[in-house]
Formats: structure tokens, sequence, C-alpha cells
């Protein structure tokens, strides 16, 4: 009589799930290029929270010798020179006077706002043309809401549809190089 010793019994599931699934996805993982772990980081003095830019991501920025805003799309990170790549130039950090970014909430709040209006004169017509009672007629009234929420929404996504980050003496730009 013959023994075998096992250690560790895999059915063939098991095999099967590992040599398909696993070791693939293993080998994929391993294989991606890690361009990610470059960051341009934004930090302002005594908070510790921080925000991240990373490759890719488009910004919007104001050099310190011009007035107006530039928009560009982030290529690579030089950590060594302390310099950003975009599309069509290198960038110093020395050189940025400002980053500006969009406010998801401003765009949210006028949409909403928008939408406000129209559905109340929506409404509105649609009560007074289905049962034409006179006391439910499209007044004034109605038309001030309309006017007053589509103006507001238009306000609200003017004023607050920016956030800039001003570089100075509490608030820096870093760049971090974190790969392996």
């Amino acid at each position: 009589m013959r023994f075998r010793i096992v250690l560790f019994y895999f059915s063939p599931c098991t095999i099967f799930i590992m040599n398909k699934i696993i070791y693939p996805f293993i080998f994929i993982i391993l294989a991606i290029n890690l361009s990610g772990q470059k960051f341009l980081q934004l930090e302002s003095y005594g908070q510790a929270k921080t925000q991240k830019i990373a490759i890719g991501t488009p910004i919007s920025y104001k050099l310190s010798d011009h007035s107006e805003w530039e928009v560009g799309i982030i290529r690579d990170f030089l950590i060594e020179e302390n310099k950003i790549e975009l599309e069509d130039r290198f960038l110093s950090l020395s050189d940025i006077k400002a980053l500006r970014f969009n406010r998801r909430f401003a765009k949210v709040v006028q949409s909403g706002l928008y939408v406000f209006g129209a559905s109340w004169s929506t409404f509105a017509l649609l009560g007074y043309t289905f049962d034409r009672d006179p006391a439910t007629h499209y007044s004034t009234f109605d038309l001030g809401v309309t006017l007053s929420s589509g103006l507001l929404g238009w306000g609200i996504g003017k004023l607050f549809k920016y956030k800039t980050f001003k570089v100075g003496n509490r608030k820096k730009l870093r760049l971090i190089d974190i790969t392996f």
C-alpha cells in the first residue's frame, strides 16, 4: 500500500479559477505602468488635507507675468527640475501664480434652479389649460417665480463657477513622486 502525502489539495474548480482568472489578473496588474504615482500637490499652511492633481488632468493656470488664464493638460512631471510638462510647453512651479478649478456644486445648483423655473411655468400653464378655471390662470406671480429662479441660477453659476488657488506665502505647489 502506498501513501501519498498531500500538503494542499486544490479541487479542479479552484485550479481552473486560479489559472484562468487570478493569475492573468495578477500579471496584468504587475504589467501596468504606474504613471499615476506622480502628483502635483496643493498645500495650504496649517491644513493637513491636500489636493492632488494627477497626470492627464486639465489645469487652468495664471503665470506670474501674465494676466489671463491659460489651459493645458498635464503630460508628465519633471521632479528633479521642478517642472510640469504640458501638451505644448513646460511650466516651472515658481512661474505659476494661481490655479483655477471648476466647482461642481455651482453647475448643479444652476441647472436645478433652471429646471425649477421651467417646471413651475409648465405646471401653471398645464393647470390652466386642463381645468379652465379663471382663478388658476397663468399670472404675473408665476412669471416672476420663473424669471427669478432663472436669474438666481444664472447668478450662482457665474459667481461660484471657479475656485482659485493662489500660490503665495501660505499656499505652495509641490511635485511628489511615489513610484517604486
